[in-house]
């Protein structure tokens, strides 16, 4: 796994009452042949279980970073969203490129 001080893409992936799903669509994400990414998580004050697995997957791979909002955004509002990340870009990503993963 080629991990940089600023990646060459910046993945960013909105959740909210997500937990059927998150396994899949992170697994996808991940096991992409490029490796050189940040997978940036935002979740919306999710209230089914999501926050406490997204935290999980955060734990077990270095390129995610997962934002908890404390309050319910709406998906123009998460889209908005301004990390705490070192990078120039939305969602303080490192990144050279965002993608936004639907």
């Amino acid at each position: 796994m080629n991990l940089t001080a600023n990646p060459l893409i910046s993945v960013v992936m909105p959740v909210y009452n997500a937990l059927p799903f998150l396994d899949e669509s992170i697994n996808s994400i991940l096991e992409q042949t490029l490796s050189d990414f940040e997978f940036v998580i935002l979740d919306d004050a999710s209230t089914d279980g999501s926050v406490e697995l997204l935290r999980e997957w955060s734990l077990r791979d270095r390129r995610i970073h997962l934002y908890e909002s404390k309050k319910r955004l709406g998906l123009s509002g998460s889209g908005n969203f301004k990390g705490a990340g070192s990078g120039g870009s939305a969602h303080g990503c490192r990144g050279h490129r965002a993608s936004r993963a639907t």
